[in-house]
């Protein structure tokens, strides 16, 4: 029989419709692999047209998020379990009233200390997803620990429980934001809404699974504060290592800081742009907050200067132009900044930011840079790549920084590291670099206005 029509479902084939020799029309089911209780788990958990409809790594990132998922919810009900007892559940002294009264304030807190986070760290989500996604694991960790411990330390009880909470609204938000950006990242067909619908499934099903494997566990660990501490521990390990495992089966295309000082470092080296898949390898998923602590803790940097890899993008004219030795000493403030913003546009007015580097300091030696109001996505990558040239030109503490080179760098090179990202998979039209908020306008040669 020669095939005349196939029939699709999504991706399989249900039938084929053909002419016998007749020739009369027929029909064939191709095969009884089309069993209903799969198509039932397909279309429960799986988006629609999978796996074509979705980015090659999506599988890989549900089967390692689904067994940190799982932790999760079985160490959720040992720290439950803990809470209850520090409340009193099952004492005669406990009271209703004293029970409500802890929830609601330990909720409100929560509630507060979310709004907080938010307020404090409202972008940079979407360019660093793996970081932030990890950064919400770790807080859930520390909500979950907080909330274990808190019966051990009856005087200090209320005050664990609602730093747990803070914990994990801080979870919340930078979770939920996160989710958001990595299904727009799994969307090929504009089925964002699609896919997470399924992935309220999944974690329907997986919310199942952990809270029978916890209700298993706690009645195994009933009143054994070792057993709890020790099961607590080793899920806690799994759960980390499976986050790590899921963050770097994630192949994204999408330019952001991590990513390209792996480029970065990897072209100057090699003189090859690697991968998505290579650089994902390779990237630094420290998340951002640990790394601004660890730099106030090692140079005494404040958390709200926002550095990038050495680097501030979108700093304020007046800081740039105070940049000078003479800035100190000089009588009259207002000339000196006329002078240096005459130098920096006659010198850079040509390109869409304007760049300076910082004298030595007890925060270190920075590149700051101011943007042009028009900048788009590729004038910030530039700015950073030539920040990032000009800070890594710099050999030791104290040691002279090449503007000149860096700049030359730029003008000859970057052109062919940019067509390098184009043929290695790379998206330059969307490039995650946060800045600081400033921008500024002077007149730009004809071809950048164009």
């Amino acid at each position: 029989m020669h095939a005349l029509v196939t029939e699709w479902h999504g991706n399989r084939v249900i039938r084929r419709w053909g002419l016998d020799q007749d020739p009369k029309v027929t029909t064939r089911p191709t095969s009884v692999s089309l069993l209903w209780i799969q198509d039932l788990l397909t279309k429960t958990f799986l988006p629609v047209g999978y796996p074509d409809s979705v980015t090659s790594d999506y599988l890989g990132f549900q089967v390692w998020d689904t067994v940190q998922a799982v932790t999760s919810y079985v160490r959720g009900m040992l720290s439950s379990q803990a809470v209850l007892t520090g409340i009193g559940v099952g004492k005669e002294a406990a009271t209703a009233y004293g029970a409500v009264f802890m929830f609601a304030v330990r909720d409100l807190t929560g509630m507060l200390g979310g709004l907080v986070f938010a307020h404090m760290q409202g972008s940079g989500f979407d360019s660093c997803a793996k970081q932030w996604r990890l950064f919400a694991d770790i807080m859930n960790n520390v909500g979950m620990a907080l909330d274990l411990a808190s019966p051990l330390f009856p005087d200090l009880f209320l005050s664990l429980t609602c730093l747990g909470s803070i914990s994990r609204a801080i979870t919340w938000v930078a979770g939920s934001a996160t989710r958001a950006a990595l299904t727009q990242h799994f969307a090929l067909n504009s089925n964002a809404a699609d896919i997470a619908a399924k992935e309220q499934s999944q974690e329907t099903a997986v919310t199942a699974i952990g809270m029978t494997l916890g209700i298993l566990l706690t009645r195994m660990c009933a009143h054994k504060h070792i057993a709890s501490w020790l099961c607590f521990l080793a899920l806690t390990v799994l759960h980390v290592w499976a986050n790590i495992k899921a963050m770097r089966s994630l192949i994204l295309t999408t330019l952001n800081q991590p990513r390209l000082d792996v480029l970065l470092q990897s072209y100057a080296e090699k003189g090859t742009v690697l991968t998505p898949k290579q650089t994902s390898a390779a990237e630094d998923l420290t998340p951002l907050p640990l790394k601004a602590l660890w730099s106030r803790i090692s140079a005494s940097v404040l958390f709200h200067d926002y550095k990038i890899g050495g680097a501030q993008l979108g700093v304020s004219l007046s800081k740039l132009v105070d940049i000078g030795p003479t800035a100190a000493g000089q009588k009259k403030k207002s000339v000196h900044q006329d002078q240096g913003l005459a130098k920096l546009l006659k010198e850079q007015g040509d390109q869409s930011y304007l760049l300076g580097v910082t004298p030595w300091g007890s925060t270190g030696q920075q590149v700051v840079v101011v943007l042009h109001k028009s900048a788009g996505p590729q004038d910030l990558m530039r700015a950073y790549v030539h920040s990032w040239k000009v800070s890594h030109g710099r050999k030791g503490r104290g040691g002279k920084v090449d503007e000149a080179a860096a700049k030359q760098w730029m003008q000859v090179e970057f052109p062919a590291f940019l067509e390098k990202l184009k043929g290695a998979g790379w998206n330059v039209e969307r490039v995650g670099l946060p800045t600081l908020g400033w921008t500024a306008e002077w007149k730009l040669p004809r071809h950048h206005r164009d």
